[in-house]
């Protein structure tokens, strides 16, 4: 499992913006205390600054869901739980939690997310390495 950066003008595609840049990977997202397969994408519009986050059940599927990363998202990169390298993103009404299989493919979404969100979104670690009586963030 890997995450690949795309130029989605070469494929067909059911947005109907233009965007510029993708990264995309299926992972595993955590819904209704259940971890769910999906296919997820980032997508940077071309031409504006703004960035789509976008949940599909299987990849060119339809979209479950869709978020801007904007200045009231956030992005958090938990503790190594087990296996699994768990990202969290914040939106106002929505906390979408994701897990990747390899350290790497976390790191690469981080450097992505900087790279085109720029200081509109507020980027963070948890790690609990010093507290190991807590146990791991989990959704409300």
């Amino acid at each position: 499992m890997f995450c690949t950066v795309s130029d989605p003008s070469s494929s067909s595609s059911s947005l109907s913006v233009a965007y510029n840049e993708s990264m995309e990977a299926e992972v595993d997202v955590r819904e209704n205390g259940r971890w769910n397969k999906r296919h997820v994408a980032l997508y940077r519009q071309y031409r504006l600054s703004d960035s789509s986050f976008v949940i599909r059940r299987k990849k060119g599927g339809l979209i479950e869901k869709e978020y801007a990363l904007d200045s009231l998202c956030g992005i958090m990169i938990e503790s190594k739980e087990g296996d699994r390298f768990p990202l969290l993103i914040t939106f106002p009404r929505d906390l979408i939690r994701i897990r990747f299989h390899k350290a790497n493919s976390i790191q690469s979404w981080k450097r992505f997310m900087e790279r085109i969100c720029g200081d509109c979104t507020v980027i963070s670690s948890l790690t609990l390495e010093h507290t190991p009586f807590i146990r791991p963030f989990t959704t409300l």
